[in-house]
């Protein structure tokens, strides 16, 4: 989704704005993210430079009119949410 903006949230205010935690040993090096990291590697993609904060989870939100509609907190880093499923604004879903 090249077209959908990100944000760059370096001090982490937003992290925290959002509720979003550190992860645990256990978040990254579990079963569901070694096998998420390979099938990832196998599939041509690399890990650039490692930069800022690795133990930060990431999170997906749709916010509309000023406020959070739709949230995705990762469990795992090789969590992968329905990012088009959460575009769907709650008026648009309804008959």
């Amino acid at each position: 989704m090249p077209d959908v903006p990100r944000i760059s949230d370096p001090n982490r205010k937003l992290y925290a704005a959002f509720d979003l935690k550190q992860g645990r040993f256990l978040q990254f090096a579990g079963l569901k993210t070694v096998v998420g990291s390979a099938r990832a590697f196998l599939a041509g993609h690399r890990q650039g430079k490692t930069e800022g904060d690795v133990l930060q989870m990431p999170g997906a939100f749709l916010l509309h009119r000023g406020r959070v509609v739709r949230s995705f907190y990762h469990e795992s880093p090789a969590d992968r949410p329905d990012y088009l499923g959460m575009a769907i604004l709650p008026e648009e879903s309804e008959p």
